[in-house]
Formats: C-alpha cells, structure tokens, sequence
C-alpha cells in the first residue's frame, strides 16, 4: 500500500486546508495508506478532526514558517533538521507539501531531495508580482526541483510569477487549478432563496429592500477588507439600500471593528465572523464581492461562480483567468477603492439577476471541479512514485 504524507506548514484553516482533506479524500479512495503533519494550533482543529475523520494519521509538527531570505537561512536549516526527523518517522513512500507562501518551503524541500523522497510541491498562495530572492536561495530550490520533486501552480499567474521569481521554465511547473464542488444543474430555486434571505434580514435586523453584498474571506490586510471599509461610503450615495457583510475571522478583526465605527458604518457594514452556512449566504446574497489583492486560484470566487452569485472582484485574485470583465462578473483595478465603489454600483444597479438566470456561472465552474482537480493531483503524484 502507498503511504503519502501531507506536509501543511498554514496556522490557521483556510483554502489551503480544504484543498489538503480533498485530496487526502482521494488519496484514501484511492487505497492509500494517508498521513499528514501540521502545526498543532487551536486554529487548525477543524483540519485535524477532519483528517481523524478519514482515517488519515496524524504528526504534530512544529513548522514554523520563514521567508526564504538570506537572513531566514539558520531557521530553514532547523526547519530541514526538523523535516528530516519527521520524514524518518513517517517513512512515507511520496510527500505532497502545501505551500501558504512560496518561500516558506525551502528547509522541507530540502530535507525531502537529500532523502530522496518524491515530492510535489504546491504552491496555493502567489503574490502578483515577481519576488525578490537572492541567488544562493534560487539555487537551492532548483537544486530540490531535481531530485524527484515536481512543482505545482494553481493558477497560470501564479506559474508566470513563480518562473520568474526562481528562475524555472514555466513547463517546468504544471498548472492544477484549485476546485469545488458544483451544484445540482437546477440550483437554489427562488422560494427556497427568498426563504434563506427572509431568515438572513431577520437574523441581523436588515431592512427588507437592503442590497446585500458577501465577503467571504480571513480578515487580513492582503484580502481587501480595509479597501472596502474605505469604498463603502461611496457605494452608499448611489445605492442607499447596500449593506455589507463579510463572514470569516482574522488578526485583522480589532482595527477594522475600529475603522468601521471610525467611519460611522456600522449598521451598514457586518462582520459575521466564521460562518457554517456559507453556500445559503452565497444563495441569497445580491452580489458577490472578492476585493483581495492576490490569491492562488481563490476558492471564494469559485463558490461564488457555483452557486451562480453575481460577482465583483479584484483583478489580481484569478479572476481573468475566469472570464473576462462582464462575462460572469465585474472586475476592478486591484487596490483602487474608487473603481471598487463604481463596479459594485454598476453591479447593483443592474437590473434583474441575469447570471444567476441564466445558471452562466455554475456552467462555467464545472471547468474548475474538484473532480477534475483530485484527478489531475492523484495523477501528478502517482507520476512520481508509480
């Protein structure tokens, strides 16, 4: 039976964690034998009960995370002692390691090519713009790159951003873009959805002509929220009846809770924190706002698109490689609180709800199942450890 480890370096459960318990779902489908190591935080509960759940084990591990800067290199060579321990452990036959940032990976990938171990390697978070790192740095993860590891971009901006920053051919890195799971063909139909909004007006006292705009997403500086503290007075001249609100939990939570009542918003702009009922939210909502300055290949958006939500979004979160501007949604200069404003305006005062409709969006997500993202993961693993 083939034993494959999951490395997970994250502190808290977002994206990245769903993608681990599907793929450690079709591993275990599959008929193999499933371990996984992450930080033992309170955050990441949920990740482990999940894991438990499956049937997967399960090694604790202290991954601290580090930028891989010349500074950083002591810490990466206790990360590689570290990795290395734990691999002797495990004694895994194949290792795929989920990367929240690229340059975290630098000690596990190490420790994984000095023993061999075939990897894959994916990166699921991926700034806009080339990272800076000096040669000694993008030398050793070439270095790792061959012996037996393949690396792995969720979206073909982040391939172009991670050729660029560690000096690797783009065909040395294949895209797998992240997946969900798509509804029925008939979807949420509207008794149903004026049921879910009902409860939704009552549950945070909206009145019954408010617009209603989701956020779904960590509360944290690169997501956009403060972005959107500062757009929201803007979108409330023109359209009066808007309200906000945003489910998820962060660091962040204390400065924007005091940017809210700074700005006098707090009747129009909801902090709901972690939510269990997102797809009814999605269901119900008016539009579907994504303001995050980068992503990987957002599962958000793609919720969003599943469940045929009309949608706003930054243009640096994988929404081009969606659909243009105007075809399932609208899309704003990343950064500029104005062209929000305006987008989310345009949106609203849209007439009808063309996209829901039409079922435009929940055609095109079934391109970005988690089906076909389990496949082609599965496939890249077995690639390396037959």
């Amino acid at each position: 039976m083939k034993k494959l480890l999951i490395i997970d370096p994250a502190e808290s459960f977002g994206g990245a964690e769903s993608y681990a318990l599907s793929i450690c779902d079709a591993a275990i489908d599959r008929g193999w034998s499933v371990e996984a190591a992450f930080n033992a935080t309170k955050p990441l509960e949920a990740f482990r009960n999940g894991l438990s759940e499956m049937g997967a084990g399960i090694h604790h591990a202290a991954l601290e995370m580090h930028d891989s800067n010349l500074r950083s290199i002591p810490a990466q060579v206790g990360m590689a002692r570290h990795t290395t321990a734990l691999l002797k452990r495990a004694d895994p036959d194949v290792a795929l390691v989920i990367l929240p940032w690229p340059g975290y990976g630098l000690g596990m990938a190490c420790a994984l090519a000095a023993l061999r171990i075939p990897s894959l390697i994916v990166f699921q978070l991926v700034p806009a713009t080339k990272m800076k790192y000096r040669w000694p740095v993008r030398r050793l993860y070439r270095w790792t790159q061959k012996r037996k590891q393949a690396w792995v971009a969720v979206s073909e901006g982040n391939r172009s951003v991670l050729s660029e920053s560690f000096g690797v051919s783009r065909s040395e890195i294949e895209v797998i873009h992240n997946g969900v799971a798509v509804p029925d063909a008939e979807g949420c139909d509207d008794f149903a959805r004026d049921e879910l909004r009902r409860n939704l007006l009552s549950e945070f006292n909206l009145p019954d002509d408010a617009r209603i705009v989701l956020s779904v997403g960590r509360l944290e500086k690169r997501k956009g929220i403060l972005d959107l503290v500062k757009a929201v007075p803007s979108v409330l001249q023109d359209v009066p009846q808007a309200r906000f609100i945003w489910a998820g939990e962060g660091n962040l939570r204390k400065e924007v809770e005091s940017e809210i009542a700074a700005s006098g918003l707090g009747h129009h702009l909801l902090l709901l924190g972690h939510r269990t009922d997102v797809p009814a939210l999605l269901d119900c909502c008016d539009l579907f706002l994504f303001p995050s300055h980068f992503e990987g290949f957002p599962f958000a958006l793609l919720e969003a698109l599943a469940h045929d939500a009309p949608y706003v979004a930054s243009d640096s979160c994988g929404s081009t490689e969606i659909g243009a501007s105007g075809e399932y949604g609208l899309h704003f200069k990343c950064g500029s609180k104005t062209d929000m404003a305006d987008k989310i305006v345009q949106a609203l005062k849209a007439q009808g709800e063309g996209v829901r409709k039409a079922g435009k969006g929940r055609e095109r997500v079934r391109d970005f199942s988690i089906d076909t993202m389990k496949a082609s993961t599965l496939r890249a693993i077995e690639t390396l450890c037959p």
